[in-house]
């Protein structure tokens, strides 16, 4: 919560094992709706607080894409 009184990301993009249990969201935009109590303008909770589009993969992807990225930078020079 503190994270998007300081911070204000446009998204939030929650993670990892126990995130794949979707009650898990309800209960965050619950509590999060009651402790902010309107003091920030927030989007729609279900679009501002998400999970990653790449799910289980995001990890393995992003370190390919990594890996791409430095094979073509040796390459070019």
């Amino acid at each position: 919560m503190q994270y998007i009184l300081i911070l204000s990301p446009k998204r939030i993009i929650l993670g990892g094992g126990v995130m794949n249990q979707k009650q898990v969201f309800s209960s965050i935009y619950k509590y999060l709706q009651g402790f902010l109590r309107d003091y920030v303008s927030l989007p729609e909770l279900s679009e501002y607080i998400v999970s990653p589009g790449l799910g289980n993969n995001a990890g393995i992807m992003g370190s390919l894409l990594l890996a791409k990225n430095a094979i073509v930078e040796a390459e070019c020079g």
